[in-house]
């Protein structure tokens, strides 16, 4: 019987694996990052917003400024994660962004969760807006 259990245990835990894989890869989406950064990001840095509309930076413009200020992947991640769980003033890269949005405000995601976003961030293709150009 503990046989039995043991074997249901790991063809569910296979299953619910192998369904979250399939809903990534039915919806169109690249990587876990995309599917948690369109979760948890979106709503707020949401690269279609009317000017009006908007209520932060596209995640396209922070990762040029991020990227332009922290060359490496693990610096970036890091200072993406370190930001987002402890935004301050004299941490923001985007000063322009905090005078017209004001700071973000602290969220309690796990560490692994924007890790996983900021590594989207980096490696799958941005939406960038249309008034967007890009770093000069």
């Amino acid at each position: 019987m503990q046989k039995y259990a043991i074997g249901m245990f790991f063809l569910v835990v296979f299953m619910v694996a192998w369904s979250c894989n399939q809903t990534v890869q039915e919806a169109g989406l690249k990587s876990e990052g995309e599917v948690l950064a369109k979760k948890y990001c979106l709503n707020c840095h949401n690269p279609t917003a009317g000017q009006k509309a908007r209520i932060a930076p596209p995640l396209i413009q922070i990762r040029d400024v991020y990227l332009s200020a922290y060359g490496d992947r693990d610096s970036f991640v890091a200072a993406i994660v370190d930001f987002v769980l402890h935004p301050e003033a004299n941490k923001a890269l985007l000063d322009d962004a905090v005078k017209q949005f004001g700071l973000m405000p602290r969220l309690s995601y796990k560490p692994e969760v924007l890790e996983q976003i900021a590594i989207h961030m980096l490696d799958d293709e941005l939406i960038a807006p249309d008034w967007y150009k890009g770093l000069e």
